[in-house]
């Protein structure tokens, strides 16, 4: 691998509760929906993509309650295009939920990107075939200290999964 190609960050948490929220992101009060969204010790429960990525668990975190946090990689030779690094498929309803992302992008790499999660909706339990609507994807972040990123989801009528996505852009 070329470190001059490599684009690295760390993601501390990803969460995904159910309710409506309004202009800001307050902290959750139901259950977070992702398996092991804070990288507790492992990825356990979190898929690696195929191709130019590499995704390892790190003990940093954006907090000090003991978790870790996922390091993910993109050594793809093409800049300017988001590379799914992680995801899950995580049982859904329909209804108004938050995705809300905790990550960071060290500074000094000879590549810098940013990173961001996605949530796209399934008719079945396996997030597989035609999505029901497109993606919704939190802001881009390119911060190299801890930045929360958050987006409402509106997971329409006839949804089954979502598939939450860990991704990373490439400048």
């Amino acid at each position: 691998m070329n470190p001059a190609r490599l684009c690295t960050l760390f993601v501390a948490a990803a969460v995904l509760a159910r309710g409506a929220f309004a202009a800001s992101p307050e902290a959750p009060t139901s259950a977070n929906l992702i398996l092991n969204g804070t990288f507790a010790s492992t990825l356990e429960s979190w898929t690696i993509a195929s191709g130019q990525v590499l995704a390892e668990w790190s003990p940093e975190n954006s907090s000090s309650d003991g978790t870790g946090s996922a390091r993910l990689t993109s050594f793809s030779p093409n800049s300017g295009q988001l590379v799914l690094v992680l995801f899950q498929c995580v049982p859904i309803t329909p209804g108004a939920y938050l995705l809300q992302l905790a990550l960071r992008v060290p500074s000094g790499q000879a590549t810098t990107g940013t990173g961001r999660a996605s949530a796209i909706a399934y008719a079945n339990t396996v997030c597989t075939g035609s999505p029901l609507a497109p993606a919704a994807y939190t802001p881009a972040i390119s911060a190299s200290s801890w930045t929360n990123g958050w987006i409402a989801v509106d997971v329409p009528a006839g949804a089954a999964s979502l598939r939450i996505a860990l991704l990373v852009l490439k400048n």
